[in-house]
């Protein structure tokens, strides 16, 4: 059985497909600890967070973990459970703690956060699937996160602030000139990929050109557009830009949880998809059969 964290953004419809269950972030305000997206949603949060109060996501902690693994096992010969990037979050460190307890658990540390995370789950949950080993597996996830694109365009960086990941003269210099700096994850680290400049419209079409501009590198079966407190208007508007410059096969418009909701804060999004890999296995098609989804 494929597991993983709940900050992984993936459609409900998808993960029941998959049979894929997830561990629970939490989410912090002056309220109390919440499961995220079980007893606070991300619209709840952001509402929360627009009064001028505050809420941050937190991940479970061992014996979270040691419990959820118990529970699994008891339907599974064996667990295979993808994390967050290691360096942005303490659930791989806190969950391959957990995993030492027990001798048929492997923790894979996913190199990335959100959707980007949710497309090496669909990989391993559909290898798994289909019969694939533990060491097949437990390659192709290691392979894959080379050919993951994960970029996100940030909206309001006040959210960034509140999780330490900027300082406050930073922040304040962004909303001053109207910059939005670009989060990447590389080697499993969230850095600063670039900064645009300018209103929504401005922003969202340089970085969508940015992404999309060499088509020959994307595999375009699959695109997730995640985002956060984002209306449709503007939804809308990246979707066309998406068409006009790369169409996809399927394109997904995902909500992010309140965890992720509590980082990248209001009007932020993602373009994530998967860049060509030809000799990965594929996990769309296996030979005589037809497509999964």
């Amino acid at each position: 059985m494929v597991t993983t964290d709940s900050v992984c953004d993936l459609p409900s419809s998808l993960m029941s497909k998959f049979g894929i269950p997830v561990c629970p972030y939490y989410v912090r305000t002056e309220a109390g600890r919440f499961l995220d997206e079980q007893e606070l949603k991300a619209g709840e949060l952001l509402m929360h967070i627009a009064e001028g109060r505050e809420g941050y996501s937190q991940a479970p902690e061992v014996e979270d973990y040691e419990r959820f693994f118990a529970e699994k096992l008891t339907g599974a010969q064996n667990l295979i459970h993808i994390t967050m990037a290691k360096h942005v979050s303490v659930g791989y460190q806190n969950a391959c703690e957990a995993a030492k307890s027990f001798e048929n658990v492997t923790v894979i540390d996913s190199g990335h956060l959100s959707s980007s995370m949710g497309l090496i789950v669909l990989c391993a949950a559909y290898m798994a699937e289909h019969h694939a080993t533990k060491e097949d597996i437990t390659e192709s996830v290691k392979r894959m996160k080379r050919f993951i694109s994960s970029a996100f365009v940030i909206n309001d960086t006040h959210m960034l602030r509140q999780a330490g990941r900027i300082s406050k003269q930073i922040q304040v210099l962004c909303d001053s000139l109207l910059l939005h700096p670009v989060l990447k994850l590389r080697k499993s680290k969230l850095v600063v990929g670039g900064i645009k400049m300018g209103g929504f419209r401005r922003v969202a079409k340089s970085y969508v050109r940015q992404l999309l501009l060499d088509t020959r590198n994307i595999d375009r079966r699959i695109l997730f557009i995640t985002y956060s407190g984002m209306d449709e208007k503007k939804l809308k508007y990246i979707q066309d830009l998406v068409q006009q410059y790369c169409p996809f096969e399927r394109v997904y418009l995902q909500k992010s949880t309140s965890a992720i909701a509590s980082n990248c804060g209001p009007g932020s999004f993602g373009l994530l998809f998967m860049k060509r890999d030809d000799d990965a296995i594929s996990f769309f098609q296996v030979p005589g059969q037809d497509r999964a989804w």
